[in-house]
């Protein structure tokens, strides 16, 4: 063996042996590991409120395999909850017929052993002022494989589905910088012989594309569904006039296309609808709620914990001596459409 590698392999065994011996063990803080009282409330003006009521875990603990939830109302129930609207105490058996109204301020604590009292206050919006809500039809239209109100259509080679594009335009006024609002558009696609399905499982809700929006690609909320739900949310801040008018694009089939252009008939009957249904709600909600939202819901939290990784974000928090969300809203009357599609 030649001198050079001598010296290279006493090199790398010195190199490994001083690595080795450079191990240093560093805490990890995780921070305050004191279960907190944890609040996830929604009032809503004309509606009601929604309580879930539960506790944090201390980091790095296994909860339990056994977890017996109870209602507020519950006799069995850990937490004491205590609201007031106005000052005034609601009794526990009266919460459920309480119909939140403009101006209210809701107060709320609870208490539980062992545990610091948690408590919020907020104040219900007055309902956001909407003009008339429009659906345009756009001159263009393309080719497509797939589209919501044709998902069970079965091409065949040289197939494919042309659809059209339509506006929807929703003007809101009366905006000021200390404004918030969510936005919900749901569309129901009804089939040649049916009518409207009122479940909720039928409805489907659409993500905005105005540049204004705070757009995200689902939620991770108390009270929703365990369907993705797109968020879409508007700040004052985030335009610069009173009257703002939100637009975004809608597609939908409006025939089965053979590879010559002709229609195929058979398809067009029995995979593309022959409306769908809109509707439209905006509600005015507490900037507590907005950015709790914007939070719980933020893209890089979903796109990162649907890989199965997760990292550490700060969710925005209005509990007192607590964790979670007291929100309010309140919501415009709501506007339906028909959109003819074959």
């Amino acid at each position: 063996m030649r001198p050079i590698q001598y010296i290279q392999l006493a090199s790398s065994a010195l190199l490994i042996t001083l690595l080795a011996g450079c191990q240093t063990l560093i805490p990890l803080d995780l921070g305050d590991n004191t279960p907190r009282i944890v609040i996830n409330a929604v009032a809503t003006e004309q509606q009601g409120i929604d309580i879930s009521l539960s506790e944090s875990k201390p980091t790095g603990v296994a909860s339990s395999s056994t977890n017996v939830y109870y209602p507020y109302y519950h006799p069995d129930c850990p937490y004491r909850m205590t609201l007031k609207v106005n000052d005034q105490l609601v009794p526990l058996s009266e919460v459920a017929q309480y119909k939140p109204q403009t101006g209210d301020r809701i107060a709320m604590s609870v208490e539980k052993p062992g545990l610091k009292a948690a408590s919020a206050v907020t104040t219900v919006p007055a309902q956001p002022q909407l003009g008339t809500v429009e659906v345009k039809t756009l001159d263009k239209s393309r080719r497509t494989s797939r589209v919501s109100n044709a998902s069970d259509v079965n091409l065949q080679k040289g197939q494919y589905l042309e659809v059209q594009n339509y506006e929807l335009s929703i003007p809101l006024q009366g905006i000021t910088k200390d404004s918030y609002y969510r936005i919900i558009v749901e569309r129901q696609a009804v089939m040649r012989g049916e009518g409207i399905q009122p479940e909720g499982y039928r409805w489907y809700q659409e993500q905005l594309q105005d540049p204004s929006l705070a757009q995200f690609n689902s939620s991770d909320l108390i009270f929703e569904s365990t369907n993705a739900y797109p968020m879409n949310l508007l700040a004052g801040s985030n335009v610069s006039t009173s009257d703002y008018t939100l637009r975004t694009s809608l597609t939908f089939a409006t025939r089965v296309c053979n590879a010559d252009g002709s229609t195929d008939e058979a398809q067009t009957k029995n995979a593309v609808s022959d409306y769908v249904a809109l509707r439209v709600t905006v509600y005015a909600i507490t900037g507590d709620l907005y950015h709790y939202w914007q939070t719980v819901t933020s893209d890089r939290y979903n796109s990162v914990s649907e890989t199965g990784l997760t990292e550490p974000i700060l969710i925005y928090n209005n509990i007192h001596d607590g964790l979670g969300i007291l929100g309010s809203m309140a919501a415009t009357q709501r506007q339906d459409f028909k959109i003819v599609t074959h």
